[in-house]
């Protein structure tokens, strides 16, 4: 199932993250994964999280919550000194993204992937990981005005 991994420190791989966290039979009929970007297929990426292992590797993210897909599909612009920073809570279904530096896309478009579970396994609660490249099932473009009201800026959004 893993191609390459290798721990956040180079050092081998943790064997922890290549076991599912729910049996096959509990995979969900289909995962989400968002992007301000439209691609034909999703390519295994280093992330960019902080915190534990399990958002530092190099894969394609993906989650049971579509909510949760649209706020990674809104992103941000960075701000005039070339920093964006934002973090993602959740209340049960519902996101609230909360900008550090930079701003929400502002009459941008972002794209919603609709994914098999195939291949995918479950790192933590709400979020799976593929090593493998993925053919989206279909894509769906996201008006990111439509979301603003889940964001807002700890500093001026400028």
């Amino acid at each position: 199932m893993l191609l390459g991994y290798r721990k956040p420190d180079g050092k081998g791989d943790d064997s922890s993250l290549r076991t599912p966290c729910s049996s096959p039979e509990n995979a969900p009929e289909f995962l989400y994964h968002g992007s301000p970007v439209k691609l034909d297929r999703l390519e295994p990426q280093p992330a960019r999280g902080v915190g534990s292992e399990h958002d530092m590797l190099t894969a394609v993210y993906a989650t049971d919550v579509r909510n949760m897909a649209i706020a990674f599909s809104m992103a941000g612009v960075h701000d005039a000194q070339g920093h964006l920073s934002w973090r993602l809570e959740m209340e049960g279904d519902q996101p609230h993204i909360v900008y550090e530096a930079g701003r929400p896309r502002n009459g941008e478009v972002g794209f919603v992937y609709l994914l098999s579970p195939e291949g995918f396994v479950q790192v933590a609660p709400h979020q799976w990981v593929s090593y493998r490249p993925v053919t989206p099932l279909s894509c769906e473009a996201i008006r990111v005005d439509d979301y603003l009201g889940w964001a807002q800026c700890s500093r001026s959004c400028k």
